[in-house]
């Protein structure tokens, strides 16, 4: 999650991070899912390509991580607000309750998506 931060917060995809470092988007994707365990000259790379210094620290207890409004309010800062529409996968019954109490709802969705509509139309003139 560290390395995904930093390359959002820099404005770069997987593949311009990549070219940066003189790797494959693949590479950045495995590095950024935890499924490649990266070495301290890849995340120097990392932190050089995304002009984001990163601290590592050893021995201190794991957060579990953002809560689910900063975890909302970076899912909405990357993909643009509503585009992930969780209602079209049919969410379970706990998750849609949690989205209807954030005032998610699949009115909330029918409504972004009705209003992006309008405005990617061209004019009548």
């Amino acid at each position: 999650m560290l390395l995904a931060r930093a390359r959002i917060r820099a404005g770069m995809t997987q593949s311009k991070l990549a070219e940066a470092m003189e790797t494959t988007q693949p590479v950045v994707a495995r590095a950024e899912g935890g499924y490649r365990l990266p070495t301290i000259e890849f995340i120097d790379r990392w932190a050089t390509a995304t002009g984001a210094p990163l601290s590592l620290t050893f021995g201190a207890k794991v957060e579990s991580g953002n809560s689910p409004a900063e975890k909302r309010a970076l899912v909405d800062s990357v993909l643009g607000p509503g585009r992930f529409d969780p209602w079209e996968r049919e969410p379970s019954a706990v998750e849609a309750a949690l989205l209807n109490r954030a005032g998610r709802n699949r009115e909330f969705f029918r409504r972004l998506k009705a209003s992006r509509g309008k405005a990617r139309r061209p004019q009548a003139r």
